[in-house]
């Protein structure tokens, strides 16, 4: 499914939902977004509507007497998160049977074989991500770690994401969380969070609702958007 028209933020809030994820917008866009962080928006199905906090008094007269009457209208604007690059995971951190095009370089650990590679694996993780936080606001930032007839062998899959999950949360030195989000994987509902041992840093298996709420507790003033995501 495309998401891309304004009324989208009216139907899913209907639905319950609290905020959106997705990939597909005009490269033009996204490209704009990137450079004045607006890729995560608060989505109002029309300019019309005013704030969700929108207080609104009603004058009304009976007998002579006149009434002002009070009421709160819950209105229909939705957290709206559109992806940086796309849902697959960031260059280099795809670990697929599938990735035929570029191979992807396995975190090896064992400090005996002749490849051992954390330090090298962990750094381009630490570039990775602050990529990534430079195009987006507060210190958190997902990576979506899915794609399309991924996770064919997934048990290989998630113990090397296990390994840098483990080793960036030893060694990062930057402060922002990595949350791994996994959109169409059955294990999406598994969280683990490993603390960096200076307390500062910590990467996790997460959810888009966990990514909102950890959005929303930083009381971030995000920017409004009352259009379609059409180009």
């Amino acid at each position: 499914m495309t998401l891309k028209n304004y009324i989208f933020a009216l139907f899913f809030l209907q639905l319950g939902f609290d905020s959106v994820h997705f990939a597909r917008i005009d490269y033009q866009d996204r490209q704009k977004r990137k450079l004045d962080k607006s890729l995560e928006v608060i989505w109002r199905g029309s300019r019309t509507f005013g704030s969700s906090s929108q207080v609104n008094f009603l004058p009304f007269c009976f007998k002579g007497l006149f009434l002002l009457l009070y009421f709160d209208i819950v209105l229909p604007q939705i957290f709206a998160n559109a992806f940086p690059v796309h849902y697959s995971a960031p260059s280099g951190f795809s670990f697929d049977i599938t990735d035929d095009d570029s191979y992807p370089i396995p975190v090896q650990d064992d400090p005996q074989l002749f490849d051992y590679n954390v330090e090298e694996r962990v750094n381009d993780f630490i570039a990775a991500a602050m990529t990534q936080a430079n195009v987006t606001r507060t210190n958190h930032i997902m990576w979506t770690m899915g794609d399309d007839f991924k996770y064919q062998y997934a048990e290989a899959y998630f113990k090397q994401m296990d390994k840098l999950i483990h080793y960036a949360n030893k060694a990062m030195h930057f402060d922002a969380h990595l949350l791994f989000a996994y959109m169409a994987s059955a294990l999406s509902t598994v969280q683990k969070q490993l603390l960096a041992q200076d307390g500062r840093v910590h990467a996790l298996y997460s959810t888009p609702s966990i990514y909102t709420d950890a959005k929303n507790a930083e009381n971030e003033s995000w920017p409004l958007k009352t259009d379609d995501y059409f180009p």
